[in-house]
This record gives C-alpha cells, sequence and structure tokens, in this order.
C-alpha cells in the first residue's frame, strides 16, 4: 500500500507540535512571570494610593481604578478574589461574578457603566486543558480587553483625570 503524505498533514503536525510549545511557554515562562508583574505592580499601586492625599480626589479615583484594574486580573490569574481597596471590594466580587457567568453584561469598570461581553472569557482551545491555563486565559482577557480612557471619550465622566 502506497504512503501518501499531503501538505495539509504536515501543516497539522507543526500546528499540534507549535501548541504543545506554546502551551509550555505559557505554563512555564509567561504566567509566573505575569504574577510577578501584577503583583509588583499592584504592591506600588497601592503605595501610590496611601501616599495620595483624600483631598486629591481626580488622582485618588483614577489610581483606585488601577488598582482594581490589576486586582481583577491578579485575581483571575490566581483563582481565587484577592482582597484590596474596601471601595472596590463590591466591585471585585461584581466584575468576578459576571466573567464567571461569560454572558454580556453593564458592570461597573473604572469608575463607568459598560456594557461587556463576558462571554470572550470562555477558555478555547489549548486553554480549556488545565485550570491552570484557563485562570492564565481569563487574565490575558481581562488585560487585553479592558481600557483605560484617557481622555476623549463620549462620556467625559469616563475619562481618566
Amino acid at each position: 500500500m502506497p504512503v501518501f503524505v499531503t501538505a495539509d498533514s504536515i501543516l497539522h503536525a507543526w500546528h499540534r507540535s507549535f501548541d504543545n510549545f506554546l502551551v509550555e511557554v505559557e505554563l512555564q515562562i509567561l504566567s509566573p512571570t505575569l504574577y510577578k508583574v501584577l503583583t509588583t505592580t499592584l504592591n506600588q499601586c497601592t503605595k501610590a494610593i496611601s501616599a495620595t492625599p483624600k483631598s486629591d480626589d481626580d488622582k485618588r479615583r483614577a489610581m483606585v481604578d488601577v488598582e482594581l484594574f490589576l486586582r481583577v486580573a491578579l485575581s483571575l490569574l490566581r483563582g481565587i478574589p484577592e482582597s484590596g481597596l474596601p471601595e472596590n471590594t463590591n466591585k471585585l466580587e461584581c466584575l468576578l461574578t459576571f466573567i464567571q457567568k461569560e454572558e454580556p453584561a453593564k458592570a461597573e469598570i473604572l469608575s463607568a457603566k459598560r456594557g461587556v461581553d463576558f462571554s470572550q472569557f470562555k477558555p478555547r482551545r489549548h486553554y480549556t486543558i488545565s485550570e491552570l491555563l484557563m485562570r492564565y486565559f481569563r487574565c490575558l482577557v481581562w488585560l487585553g480587553t479592558m481600557d483605560f480612557r484617557i481622555a476623549g471619550g463620549e462620556n467625559p465622566d469616563e475619562d481618566l483625570h
């Protein structure tokens, strides 16, 4: 019986090899590095908030929003809610609930109500292999889809000051 090799079978084998390589890199290098970056940045953010006078409302509000942004990312990566600023506790719980439900919803994110398609947080492809990969996926989706509206948005109240 003749052996029949197609370009498609070669590409499929190459894709599977690359996918396995990517899983290893994400588990062994990228996820631990992301954890270090998030914890370091969150610690610096918390120190900056503590050093900011409560009278500087705009600056403090922006930093509290950044703290929530980082805390959600770290909570998603670790798989457990990370405690933080008391003013962000309810927001954190609500956002994690929306993410867990994986449905479109209107949520308060970065001091503004926004429509978000939380179904994007449903892990796909090789990210369904393990719990760690699912958490890593959700964290990256959060970091990649939430934006800081610095200025010029439709609603100036949503802009960071």
